[in-house]
């Protein structure tokens, strides 16, 4: 699913229009044959295989052809996918500008409207803050691995992070 609000598709911003995109790849059923290696293919299939290139579809037949989470897509255009493995396992991946950091529910208030139109990136602080979104996020988030890295190479973020994530962590 791609939502495009860039005004060269006749998406009219004043008027809050989208461009909606629905693609399904080719072969899609596949991973279903080699379920332990799933994870590994889907974080990879979201890297260089999210959607056409449609600006230039006679690239040929191969990974040219398409566009993931690794390539700089332009505009303000981010990459947030996310697999289902199972009902208590669901790994979100995160791509800006083309590169992969991890997500953390706080980037949706903190850091994803800054990748919308003006108009779109405003944040309701009422309706939605930190709490809220940990709250409803329901799905796990612990790192504690990723955590330990973090505090250990940049004690100054780890701090920032604490009080924007950690606290709030389910």
């Amino acid at each position: 699913l791609i939502i495009d609000r860039t005004k060269k598709n006749g998406c009219k911003e004043e008027d809050g229009e989208d461009m909606l995109y629905i693609y399904q790849l080719p072969k899609h059923n596949e991973i279903k044959n080699n379920y332990e290696q799933c994870e590994e293919h889907l974080s990879w299939m979201t890297k260089k295989q999210l959607f056409p290139d449609w600006k230039d579809m006679n690239k040929g037949q191969g990974l040219d052809m398409y566009k993931g989470g690794g390539d700089d897509i332009g505009d303000r255009g981010f990459v947030f996918s996310f697999h289902i493995h199972e009902d208590k396992k669901i790994k979100c991946e995160q791509y800006i500008k083309s590169q992969k950091l991890p997500f953390l529910p706080h980037h949706i208030i903190d850091l994803w409207p800054l990748y919308f139109a003006k108009g779109f990136n405003q944040i309701n602080k009422d309706k939605y803050d930190k709490a809220k979104i940990y709250k409803d996020w329901k799905l796990q988030s612990k790192d504690e691995r990723l955590m330990a890295w973090i505090e250990s190479i940049d004690p100054d973020y780890f701090k920032n992070l604490k009080k924007d994530h950690l606290e709030f962590e389910n």
